[in-house]
């Protein structure tokens, strides 16, 4: 038996339809508002790459936006809503090193901070729940003669 959860093992989930189908119609409506929106226009203007390909990332943006969300429903669903809120503190600064590494963005003062934050809060959790365990097991071992 496979650890991982295949296409109609999600559909079979339960998951509200609503839930399902929320994001996208809302993602439809709210991306037809921005493009019509002046400042996409003039920043689609002002990208260094042409305004054809500023949309082109903008759609796959979103696209790929979607795809994650709906893979963090489905994480939740399978385990618990805390290992999906570990798995968004770890990619949060997996993302700042790989934006400064690939597209050579500036580290700054603010997300030198912000990476700080999430590391240290990722590190006391792994921490605190080491701790935990130590807990239990010496727990265990008293009651056991």
């Amino acid at each position: 038996m496979t650890p991982y959860i295949s296409i109609p093992q999600f559909n079979k989930l339960a998951i509200p339809d609503s839930e399902k189908g929320q994001p996208f119609a809302l993602t439809s409506i709210s991306s037809v508002e921005a493009l019509t929106s002046l400042a996409i226009r003039r920043e689609a203007k002002e990208f260094g790459l042409g305004e054809e390909k500023y949309y082109v990332v903008l759609i796959f943006g979103a696209i790929f936006w979607q795809f994650t969300n709906l893979g963090l429903v489905g994480v939740i669903s399978c385990s618990s809503s805390l290992f999906g809120g570990i798995l968004i503190a770890v990619l949060l600064p997996l993302l700042e090193i790989l934006s400064v590494i690939f597209f050579h963005e500036n580290f700054d003062g603010s997300k030198g901070v912000a990476l700080a934050l999430c590391l240290w809060g990722f590190v006391s959790y792994l921490y605190g729940e080491r701790k935990q365990q130590k807990k239990l097991k010496k727990k265990r071992e008293v009651e056991l003669p």
